[in-house]
């Protein structure tokens, strides 16, 4: 059986893709839903719950299109949308009736990090959760999404592997875990004169630490002093639009590798002996030879010549 039906406005995003073989849409704002049900089996409770997710989708259309992001895909249970043009970036929205709702992202999407968190907050809708809520955050956080990522790659050479840690507490705080020298800096979004800023600042068990270089020290304080675009120093840390975080971030970062002390390279000789620990021992020798008075050599054999 096919229902129709037709809309009173219009809604242009759901003409352009048609991922969903059970509705129909029609440029005209008439649209079918095709119901499939046995012989003799009443279809009024499966329209209605057509009929309902219909509702559901017209509702997140419409959030989507009042953040500017542009729906690919429409269906009735799953919407696929571009949230970023550049970069170009993808979210694949699911509401099946019956499960949960979930968000999803392709390939090396800078979202993948804090994907679970969002999607608790999507499904959270009596704390204040829910899609309009979820893309506000997805927003927020791109540009330092985006960032994070950028400084893990750069610090994942063969030198520089294993000295910075990330950590996601949800998606209003981070921390960038820094290992040589240990330094740790949180990161986390706050309301600051009616407006949601980042607020960096060093924990406390790592500012500026006695065992840190001076000169990393002198290059955190000035940092801390500065102001730049998008950001102000508060001396205590930094706040900065969702913009300027980025700048931030990458000053940081920036000055923690400049810093970053040099391990001492040990190589090992075919018995398996440093050579640190084999000029230590030869230096010992050398010095134990020179402090020792010289043993006394063997007395010289008397010669007696006797005359013919």
């Amino acid at each position: 059986m096919v229902a129709e039906s037709r809309l009173l406005n219009v809604i242009p995003h759901v003409l352009q893709g048609g991922g969903d073989a059970e509705l129909i849409f029609h440029r005209s704002g008439t649209f079918a839903i095709r119901l499939v049900s046995p012989v003799g089996q009443p279809i009024v409770v499966q329209l209605k719950e057509r009929l309902h997710r219909l509702e559901i989708l017209f509702s997140f259309l419409d959030i989507l299109r009042r953040y500017k992001m542009a729906p690919e895909t429409v269906s009735l249970g799953r919407i696929e949308f571009v949230y970023s043009e550049e970069p170009r970036l993808t979210a694949d929205l699911s509401f099946l009736g019956g499960h949960p709702m979930s968000m999803t992202f392709a390939g090396d999407n800078p979202h993948l990090r804090i994907v679970d968190f969002l999607n608790t907050t999507l499904n959270d809708l009596e704390g204040g959760g829910g899609l309009e809520r979820v893309v506000l955050l997805m927003r927020l956080t791109l540009p330092l999404m985006r960032v994070l990522d950028e400084i893990e790659r750069t610090n994942e050479g063969a030198e520089d592997d294993g000295d910075l840690f990330v950590l996601a507490r949800s998606t209003g705080s981070y921390q960038l875990c820094y290992e040589r020298p240990r330094c740790t800096f949180s990161i986390r979004l706050r309301k600051r004169r009616d407006m949601l800023q980042w607020y960096v600042q060093m924990e406390k068990g790592s500012s500026y630490a006695t065992s840190h270089p001076p000169a990393l020290v002198e290059g955190l304080r000035r940092l801390m002093d500065e102001s730049g675009d998008g950001w102000v120093a508060l001396h205590t840390g930094i706040a900065a639009e969702m913009h300027g975080i980025v700048e931030v971030v990458r000053r940081i970062d920036r000055l923690m590798k400049e810093h970053r002390p040099q391990e001492q390279v040990i190589s090992l000789d075919e018995k398996g002996t440093s050579d640190t620990a084999a000029t230590q021992q030869q230096q010992a020798e050398k010095g134990q030879n020179e402090e020792s008075p010289s043993k006394p050599g063997p007395a010289p054999k008397e010669v007696i010549t006797v005359p013919d």
